[in-house]
Formats: structure tokens, C-alpha cells, sequence
């Protein structure tokens, strides 16, 4: 797996369902681990929670969605900072 995260990379965010920028970063965040948790669930038969396809093709629209929105919100708090 030449793909894998890197070691000092950070891990995988949790979801803050009162704040919708934690869904970008745990989105953003699980991505790098996409091959590392598809390779676990083909070697792991007790691992059942891994994204199918069409839940990983979700995974990546939802986060180029939010990106938006982030890169906005971004923006926003820069402006107001001064």
C-alpha cells in the first residue's frame, strides 16, 4: 500500500453535529484512509463499517461540497478579524 498515510499525519476527525465544518474535516480527514480501510475489510471479516463505493463516491462529493463553505467561512473570518 504505497498510498497509506503518512505516520505523522494526523488521525481522522469525529463529527460535531452542531458544527458543520467538523463533518468537512472528518470527511477531509478519512479520505488519505480510503485504501488502508478497504484492504482492512477484505483481510478483517469482523470489519463491517467500511464505505461501499457509492458511499465513498458520497464521501468525496460531500466534501468538495462543504469545501465551499469552508473556504468561505475562511474568508469571512478573515475579513471581520481586522
Amino acid at each position: 500500500m504505497t498510498n497509506a498515510p503518512n505516520p505523522n499525519q494526523a488521525l481522522p476527525s469525529v463529527d460535531v453535529p452542531t458544527r458543520w465544518n467538523s463533518t468537512f474535516l472528518m470527511l477531509k480527514s478519512v479520505i488519505p484512509y480510503k485504501e488502508v480501510l478497504d484492504y482492512l475489510s477484505i483481510q478483517d471479516a469482523n470489519y463491517t463499517d467500511c464505505p461501499s463505493l457509492d458511499e465513498w463516491e458520497e464521501i468525496f462529493l460531500m466534501k468538495d461540497f462543504l469545501a465551499i463553505f469552508n473556504t468561505g467561512m475562511f474568508y469571512m473570518m478573515t475579513l471581520t478579524s481586522f
